[in-house]
């Protein structure tokens, strides 16, 4: 199993991935260019987003957290997903992706 450091660079990786990735389709749905690659895209990187949304809402998010607010993390380390709006915003901007590519399937 990881330990905190490892888990946390593991799921800062995964919000990096994700958030470009969520990004780009961001861009291509609001320029309506929702195709099979589009969608391709985005299921792949459903995976990645789902072992995210399992950390944030889990205890290991908190403990992380906790360990952040105590100071007991490194100061070098990256810890973006330790904030409470990165992985809430990437969970929230996925949904809406999620939203408009059925919608796009009930146009045709």
């Amino acid at each position: 199993m990881f330990n905190q450091i490892d888990r946390i660079r593991r799921m800062e990786a995964l919000l990096d991935e994700a958030t470009l990735v969520i990004d780009e389709l961001s861009i291509s749905c609001e320029e309506g260019k929702i195709t099979p690659e589009f969608i391709e895209k985005f299921n792949n990187i459903q995976d990645k987003i789902d072992i995210l949304s399992t950390y944030y809402q889990g205890p290991e998010w908190r403990e992380d957290f906790n360990a952040d607010c105590d100071n007991l993390l490194p100061p070098c380390l990256k810890r973006g997903v330790l904030t409470e709006d990165a992985v809430f915003d990437l969970l929230t901007d996925n949904l809406v992706i999620k939203e408009q590519i059925q919608a796009s399937k009930n146009e045709l």
